[in-house]
């Protein structure tokens, strides 16, 4: 039993999650994506059987009320009798979610194709060599992930590309219109004496106290907690504090640095969702795989005497790994052999994969679009059985009873198809 905010591990080692919120437990089957998708779809439908339910106890309270005003000894029967089936009716509670924060990063201008350029840079501090021979560049939208050991210079790096340090030897420039925005992991950009009110205002002074309470109140600060002082704040307070001024900035160029440390798992997948809908261009230094995975499409290798590139996401990075420690441990000769072999085979695995994957994909949007239109149409009865005409007409209104039940129970077993079809997504993928 493991307790863990690393979400590449939880979905590398585990087969249950269970989640603790609103001091309840509930145990999912799978790893930490698995639980992500089942859990988005249990909010969903419970959502939708409280609301079922609310409607109907509206209809029968309606009906009882009806009855009893006939004021007649058989409709007071009957309403007793009503009212007795819904006294006894097991109640949902009604959904209680978490609220997250709230985040979307937008670009004010838009800079040049050339964004940044380093090259051979070489930093040491007394006569000790940090790093050398460092060169990359970034063109717009890239989204670059930087790795490697604790201590081997990676926010270091950072600094000097903001003029905060000078190297040794080499170079950092520019492209036209860059504009840089800073997430700190250490959050020494924040001042520990200001309320978080004026941290952010003092920053953007052209916005009113409403724009700047209206901006925290996204980040989870309302009422009083704007006044709270900034030393007083945990490590994930002053993260969202930071991010704050990030996304009222609009800068097209972000430098984030352990940017989901101190935040909580809901957090962290906001902030994915909305760096992914981003538009500039980031360089993110992360020991967060699952992030990495999501945001990132070029991934660079930190290391003392130099940067090593891999177009792709963390994943691919792994895999490429283990092929290249593969290859490294055959021969030269039937390395070379073995490896024209190899790719033959693995042009014809991809092109399977991608039939696979096209099939697949085919199935869950037919499922998709099945519970779209059954949803309609269960809107629709539902709209009719709220209309009190209908109850004039007997007959109409058990037809319609009856429409009602069979889309719903055809609008479950949809819900069953689409769920066993995103659990054996990721054997897909």
């Amino acid at each position: 039993m493991i307790i863990s905010h690393d979400r590449f591990f939880l979905d590398k080692l585990c087969d249950h999650i269970l989640e603790i919120e609103n001091r309840k437990g509930i145990l999912y089957q799978g790893n930490y994506t698995d639980y992500r998708k089942k859990k988005q779809l249990y909010q969903k439908t419970y959502q939708k059987k409280y609301e079922l339910q609310q409607k109907e106890i509206r209809r029968q309270e309606e009906i009882i009320k009806r009855f009893r005003s006939f004021n007649r000894e058989k409709s007071i029967r009957a309403a007793e009798s009503r009212q007795k089936s819904l006294d006894k009716m097991e109640r949902l509670e009604r959904p209680a979610y978490n609220e997250d924060i709230r985040l979307s990063f937008h670009v004010k201008k838009h800079s040049g194709r050339d964004v940044l350029k380093v090259e051979d840079l070489k930093m040491t501090f007394d006569d000790n060599v940090l790093f050398s021979n460092i060169s990359f560049s970034l063109k717009k939208g890239d989204r670059v992930g930087i790795i490697g050991p604790n201590g081997v210079g990676k926010t270091t790096l950072f600094r000097i590309i903001l003029k905060e340090l000078q190297p040794a030897e080499g170079s950092v420039s520019y492209g036209t219109g860059v504009d840089i925005g800073y997430y700190d992991q250490e959050q020494t950009s924040l001042t520990p004496y200001k309320t978080v009110l004026d941290e952010v205002w003092d920053d953007f002074p052209k916005l009113t106290e409403t724009q700047i309470r209206n901006t925290l109140a996204l980040f989870l600060f309302k009422g009083d907690d704007v006044y709270k002082p900034i030393s007083s704040l945990s490590g994930g307070e002053r993260g969202r504090v930071i991010l704050s001024k990030l996304m009222l900035a609009g800068n097209n160029f972000l430098l984030l640095d352990e940017p989901t440390n101190h935040l909580d798992m809901a957090s962290k997948e906001v902030l994915e969702d909305s760096l992914a809908d981003y538009s500039g261009t980031m360089l993110i230094i992360s020991h967060d795989r699952y992030f990495l995975n999501k945001i990132v499409n070029r991934i660079l290798v930190f290391e003392e005497n130099g940067v090593t590139e891999y177009l792709c996401n963390y994943n691919d990075y792994l895999e490429k790994k283990k092929k290249q420690a593969l290859l490294a441990s055959i021969g030269k000769e039937e390395g070379k052999d073995k490896t024209k072999t190899a790719l033959k085979e693995e042009r014809k695995r991809e092109r399977q994969e991608r039939q696979k994957r096209k099939s697949f994909l085919q199935q869950l949007n037919k499922a998709e679009e099945s519970i779209q239109t059954l949803e309609a149409e269960v809107q629709e009865l539902e709209t009719l059985m709220a209309d009190p005409a209908l109850y004039q007409d007997t007959e109409k209104m058990l037809e319609v009873q009856r429409q009602y039940n069979e889309k719903k129970e055809e609008l479950d077993t949809a819900y069953e198809v689409w769920l066993e079809l995103h659990e054996s997504k990721d054997s897909v993928e």
